[in-house]
């Protein structure tokens, strides 16, 4: 064979080799749920219960998902943080239903191409997986997945315009050399300890007022509700005449009713000497003093929290048990709200950062917030 001959061979090869490997792609995207391929469990009599760990592994991160002793989750990469217990809780309770549909035939040298390759932090390799681990309380491997590539159904009539979803993913368990396709694309296993903190404790639903204060510590506006939280809003010290900006107030007061905060650190030594400050008072008697610093396109916040509970006036003509009945009323109120405080003290350690946009709105100034009186 000459060198010609020897060079179109190796061509024809290479393109066989091609040729074969979407072939076998194909081949693998077509399956759907129904076929005659006989399902099994991902993981066979899965007990979430048992779950005390989890480790998430990529070339670039690395997360430790764990229960601390007190039985609560934290994340260890944000100073063991809450976590969102919703999120892990329904992960592990739809793992223990995933189903593998396919076990293809793939080599060895073909797991690179399904991205079946593990993962070591610090060394790019775009052909790498995640690698999940999960532990129960006396560190014993309950499962230890590596997750490749996604799988998308074939669908010849689909809309170019509509991003394709995955249905499934490729995955290796950790010392079997069978891959396998389940119907479960694992899209939420991510490394990043942003998606899995709790971001929720900003939302305050008992607002009856709240107001700001600059860095001198002098009053900007008051937005109150005194009647109680089915009753509108007024701003406070306005003249007769002068109008309220429905939206604007509208946007200030539903700031820390249903904002998420997107990172979380511990509060060290941040310097708050700047801050303007937010007060909010609560109908359950909890005031939130929320200083806010700026930094780039970002904001900080800290928060100290104290109790406040008005205690009932008087009635005219009040009896004896009436007013035993009112005081006992009172302590019960007053019982709960130190056990609130108590639980709730522990976000005082913390530095909370938010985007510009989701904080700015409750920073305006007093004359954004309404219309004077023409004169």
């Amino acid at each position: 064979m000459n060198r010609k001959q020897l060079i179109n061979a190796v061509i024809i090869l290479v393109i066989l080799a091609v040729i074969s490997f979407f072939t076998l792609k194909k081949n693998l995207s077509s399956w759907q749920r129904g076929n005659d391929i006989k399902k099994s469990k991902l993981v066979e009599n899965f007990d979430v219960n048992k779950v005390a760990k989890l480790a998430i592994l990529t070339n670039s991160e690395s997360l430790e998902l764990h229960k601390k002793s007190d039985g609560k989750w934290a994340v260890a990469e944000r100073s063991d943080y809450p976590l969102n217990f919703t999120k892990l809780s329904n992960f592990l309770l739809t793992l223990a239903e995933i189903d593998i549909i396919q076990t293809p035939r793939i080599t060895k040298s073909q797991l690179a191409s399904f991205k079946l390759i593990m993962p070591e932090k610090g060394k790019k390799n775009k052909n790498a997986g995640t690698l999940l681990s999960i532990y129960d309380k006396n560190g014993n491997t309950m499962l230890s997945l590596l997750i490749g590539e996604q799988h998308f159904p074939a669908n010849e009539n689909a809309n170019p315009f509509e991003v394709a979803r995955a249905d499934g993913c490729y995955i290796l368990k950790t010392g079997s050399e069978q891959v396998a396709l389940i119907n479960n694309p694992l899209a939420t296993i991510k490394a990043n300890p942003q998606k899995w903190i709790n971001t929720t404790f900003f939302q305050i639903p008992d607002i009856l007022s709240l107001s700001l204060a600059d860095k001198e510590n002098k009053n900007l506006w008051t937005i109150t509700r005194r009647q109680g939280v089915n009753q509108p809003w007024q701003l406070v010290g306005l003249k007769v005449g002068d109008k309220p900006l429905v939206r604007p107030m509208m946007e200030a007061t539903l700031t820390f009713a249903k904002i998420t905060f997107d990172d979380v650190s511990p509060l060290g030594n941040r310097d708050f000497k700047n801050a303007k400050r937010v007060t909010i008072k609560t109908q359950r008697g909890l005031v939130y003093k929320i200083d806010i610093i700026q930094e780039g396109r970002k904001f900080i916040a800290k928060c100290a929290i104290s109790a406040d509970l008005q205690r009932p006036a008087i009635k005219k003509n009040e009896t004896p048990e009436e007013a035993s009945k009112r005081e006992q009323v009172f302590a019960k109120k007053e019982e709960l709200l130190d056990k609130q405080l108590e639980t709730l003290k522990f976000y005082s350690n913390w530095a909370f950062e938010f985007p510009k946009y989701k904080i700015e709105k409750i920073l305006k100034t007093k004359s954004q917030l309404y219309r004077p009186a023409k004169l």
